[in-house]
């Protein structure tokens, strides 16, 4: 079992047993769970839904043509919680599989319905399969924000000769204005 999944188990058995007085129904959700027998650990609703609202909001922004999403199908969730799982095998799903999962979402002012799509369409919606994919990879499944590089570098820099005697002090805004 993966340690994640082991974490998970720990957090569902203290919040619902302990916390919750619920024993037999946890025990019985846990024993024997496809998902556990699956991929190792379960994704509880909570953590599927708070990563589903860090990608609905981010999608929203790299849509074209005044597009906006609208609403969601059940069947967008099933599919979005299956992506979870998959991991970095993402990167191997089929584009028709993303494809599928994309038009599960209701828009707003789609440029054509999709019964009426024609090929002038198709490289929009590949530059979306791509970029959706992509984004699970680099957020880890939504788990994770994107760093800002300028956040990761650090402020200053202090430089030392080997004996002490020289010590300088190397502000990078100032190497910024000097550039």
């Amino acid at each position: 079992m993966k340690e994640k999944g082991l974490r998970i188990i720990i957090v569902v058995i203290v919040r619902d047993c302990i916390e919750g007085n619920l024993e037999n129904e946890v025990f019985d959700r846990l024993i024997g769970c496809p998902e556990i027998m699956e991929h190792g650990y379960i994704l509880e609703d909570w953590d599927v839904e708070n990563r589903f609202q860090k990608f609905w909001e981010w999608y929203d922004t790299i849509l074209e043509n005044n597009m906006r999403v609208g609403r969601i199908l059940p069947e967008v969730m099933v599919a979005f919680r299956k992506f979870l799982y998959m991991e970095e095998s993402i990167a191997k799903s089929s584009d028709y599989e993303i494809f599928n999962f994309l038009i599960g979402i209701g828009y707003k002012k789609l440029p054509v319905p999709f019964k009426e799509l024609k090929e002038e369409h198709k490289p929009m919606w590949d530059r979306y399969i791509l970029k959706v994919r992509q984004k699970f990879i680099d957020t880890r499944q939504f788990t994770k924000e994107l760093e800002d590089p300028e956040s990761a570098s650090p402020e200053s820099y202090e430089l030392e000769d080997s004996d002490g005697s020289i010590s300088v002090s190397i502000r990078i805004e100032t190497v910024i204005r000097i550039n």
